[in-house]
């Protein structure tokens, strides 16, 4: 993965906190969701979904356990599964990856 891609993911981690706090989405219900066990009700953050949501659905895909690995293929499988995922379970439409990247205040 490039560092531009490492950055747009990210950018799009941030991005999807963002939209899924602002939609009302609770955290539990949406990691119950993927994974049918109850958790803490708490606000989502780009760390949080990056953790929670983006690398279990990673490693179910390609087996890697950490963002640095991915290749473009792995980016797009990861991020288009999960768009899909949440319009239909969420009702909600996760943005498209972003071209350009904010800094990534965290990895």
């Amino acid at each position: 993965m490039t560092k531009s891609q490492r950055g747009s993911l990210h950018s799009w981690f941030e991005m999807v906190a963002d939209l899924l706090n602002q939609s009302g989405v609770d955290q539990a219900v949406a990691l119950k969701k993927l994974s049918e066990r109850e958790a803490i009700i708490f606000t989502w953050t780009a760390a949080g979904f990056k953790e929670n949501v983006f690398k279990p659905c990673l490693q179910a895909v390609s087996a890697l356990n950490s963002t640095e690995n991915m290749d473009n293929n792995d980016i797009d499988v990861v991020v288009t599964g999960l768009q899909k995922w949440a319009a239909s379970e969420l009702q909600v439409v996760l943005p498209d990856l972003p071209r350009e990247s904010k800094s990534i205040p965290w990895s």
